[in-house]
């Protein structure tokens, strides 16, 4: 009678265990802004992803908002075992029209310069939520990205007369 819990065991270890599939990992990153100025702002994210079919977003903002949702990226990793944690982003640009400046962000997570410490004041994230989905078996990460565009960002702005050309349309005004 010993060996009978044993091959009990053993039976749901095989058969059970194998069906439990873990569930899928969805990435979610909502990005918003808020304009503090009276400047028209063009904000533009480069993304990196082979998951994502566009390479860059472009948002407009003109004059005082506050906070506008930007974009949706989405897309699944994998499950939730082996699965990323993270959409890659490599970059962002904007672009103050009005003035003809901009700032080149380098590195999406790590700050505006490389080894500079992310500047929270201009650009920070909140620390994400899991929200289970259980009609699609899916684990769904969410992360919100907020980028506030203010006096002190626009200082650190520099000239760019390409802009001239990428924005041609407002220009003939």
């Amino acid at each position: 009678m010993i060996g009978y819990p044993i091959i009990f065991n053993l039976l749901v270890i095989i058969f059970v265990l194998p069906s439990c599939d873990p569930p899928s990992q969805r990435i979610t990153n909502n990005h918003y802004i808020t304009n503090e100025t009276n400047k028209q702002i063009v904000h533009k994210l480069f993304i990196d992803d082979s998951l994502i079919k566009e390479d860059s977003l472009v948002f407009s903002v003109n004059g005082l908002s506050d906070s506008l949702f930007e974009w949706e990226v989405t897309c699944v990793k994998g499950n939730v075992i082996n699965g990323g944690s993270v959409i890659n982003y490599s970059s962002f640009v904007i672009y103050n029209i009005t003035d003809t400046t901009s700032l080149l962000w380098k590195d999406f997570y790590r700050g505006y310069e490389l080894n500079m410490q992310k500047l929270p004041q201009y650009f920070r994230s909140d620390n994400g939520t899991s929200v289970y989905d259980k009609n699609k078996h899916e684990d769904n990460w969410i992360v919100n990205y907020y980028l506030t565009i203010n006096d002190s960002i626009l200082l650190l702005m520099k000239k760019d007369y390409t802009m001239l050309v990428m924005f041609k349309e407002y220009y003939k005004k």
